[in-house]
């Protein structure tokens, strides 16, 4: 019985890892660090390896946080910066209504690390 229960234990542990690697691999999840821009109407992240501007979408409340906290230290900045790492999806070409034609869309699906302010 005790062998059956590590058995078990086992073969969900890899079913679970397993399902991951699928996920990650299956939509190009990938890490990016670069600078975020928080500004009016502006949330933007420039990817420092290849110079490319996403509109981001999806879990960046920790950031929109950790900006909003610097954001109430000085008044006087309308645009915030901050380098960040992070785990996305690029998704193409942006479809927002202030994107330029180049610009691509990047959801995120793990802030890694907030390295500067």
């Amino acid at each position: 019985m005790k062998r059956f229960l590590i058995f078990i234990f086992f073969g969900f542990c890899l079913f679970f890892i397993s399902k991951k690697y699928i996920h990650e691999k299956n939509h190009n999840e990938k890490i990016y660090i670069g600078i975020y821009t928080d500004g009016f109407e502006n949330e933007t992240f420039k990817d420092d390896e290849t110079g490319q501007i996403y509109w981001l979408h999806g879990n960046i409340l920790p950031l929109i946080e950790s900006i909003e906290r610097e954001r109430k230290g000085d008044k006087n900045r309308a645009i915030l910066t901050a380098e960040v790492k992070l785990k996305g999806i690029d998704e193409g070409k942006s479809h927002h209504e202030l994107s330029e034609s180049g610009d691509r869309d990047l959801t995120v699906t793990e802030i890694i690390d907030i390295i500067s302010q």
